[in-house]
């Protein structure tokens, strides 16, 4: 790990922790198991899930874990009503070093890109709240599914800075450049408006959207379809999409 000591005076992390177990998929008619991670700081939903340091460090504890087992697939899901809230800033105004601002994004980037490189097939369960650095976790995985009570964001423009851990990157990729525009800077800007369940699917932000009541299961039964075959997801490339990409380069100067 990185030289990540919090700065003078910065305040203690309240770490989120990544716990993983294993999911048995065979009453979902596939056979194997799946390692799911879920995050948790170990409060009410009152105090969200945030991602400092030691959190990242957990997440990539974890991550390396399952990937070590014999898990045919890896998810991560958060504690009751709360996915993850983004970074944790409380550290930021501490700061004074390039290197350490520096420091805790590339370690982010490390940590998620994990889930996007793996040689095995990588799931996001956004059972609640998904801001920033949250959403970003998802968008690194292969597939995502969402509470039908969630909201989803990058509000970090609101905030004057950019997604810092693949958002700006990884959104237009999967929804496209329009699109993104609208989410990354158009919403942000509106009085940093959060995406209902039902956009989000629309847009193509997540895959699927389930009741809060069973959501882990229906969850898991997609992941144990998709393995299995008998479910597709499918993706539009829009990386080919120059047209696409200019009109949203427009967009975006026309909304700051």
């Amino acid at each position: 790990m990185a030289d990540l000591t919090p700065p003078p005076g910065a305040p203690e992390e309240v770490v989120t922790k990544a716990l993983l177990r294993d999911v048995d998929l065979s009453l979902f008619g596939f056979s194997g198991t799946l390692s799911l991670i879920t995050l948790d700081n170990g409060m009410d939903h009152t105090r969200p899930n945030t991602l400092g340091p030691q959190s990242l460090q957990s997440i990539d504890d974890a991550i390396t874990a399952a990937e070590a087992s014999t898990s045919a697939a890896i998810a991560i899901t958060g504690k009751p009503f709360i996915f993850a809230a983004g970074a944790d800033l409380s550290a930021l105004p501490f700061v004074s070093e390039k290197s350490q601002a520096l420091a805790i994004g590339k370690f982010g980037h490390d940590v998620f890109k994990k889930l996007g490189r793996s040689k095995k097939v990588t799931f996001a369960f956004i059972n609640g709240l998904a801001l920033g650095g949250g959403l970003e976790i998802g968008l690194h995985c292969n597939y995502r599914t969402l509470a039908s009570t969630a909201f989803t964001a990058l509000p970090e423009c609101f905030l004057g800075i950019v997604p810092g851990w693949g958002g700006a990157t990884l959104l237009p990729k999967l929804i496209g450049p329009e699109r993104a525009v609208q989410v990354i800077i158009g919403n942000a800007l509106n009085n940093n408006t959060m995406m209902k369940a039902k956009e989000a699917l629309e847009l193509g932000v997540v895959d699927a959207v389930f009741e809060p009541a069973d959501f882990l299961e229906r969850s898991c039964a997609l992941a144990a379809g998709i393995l299995s075959g008998s479910k597709k997801i499918e993706r539009i490339d829009y990386t080919k999409d120059e047209a696409s990409w200019e009109k949203a380069q427009s967009m975006g100067r026309a909304i700051v």
